[in-house]
């Protein structure tokens, strides 16, 4: 299945700065591990698309964000940090046709 285009994932995340290149390899990354976690299991294309942008934006919000921006800051000023798994908003959409919960 093709993933989003480089075009379709800007408008999605809001970025019409960041390289094209470098959207695409987010995009890359996001279909390897939407995939890879799929693995055989039939997931309608529009749900599948949704999870690559999803996972994509995760990982493009990291290579950019500071834990205030990204994960707010806590009552004593610490910074929450993102994420490590950029899947981890991926996760809930699949569920339905992933049977790995």
């Amino acid at each position: 299945m093709p993933i989003p285009s480089v075009p379709q994932f800007r408008a999605y995340i809001g970025d019409q700065v960041t390289d094209s290149a470098v959207l695409q390899g987010h995009l890359d990354a996001a279909r390897d591990l939407v995939d890879k976690f799929v693995g055989q299991n039939q997931v309608p294309d529009p749900v599948m698309d949704q999870a690559y942008l999803e996972t994509a934006s995760k990982l493009s919000a990291r290579r950019i964000a500071t834990p205030a921006a990204y994960g707010g800051i806590t009552e004593n000023g610490a910074g929450i940090p993102a994420p490590l798994d950029p899947m981890i908003t991926t996760y809930p959409l699949l569920r339905r046709w992933v049977p790995a919960f």
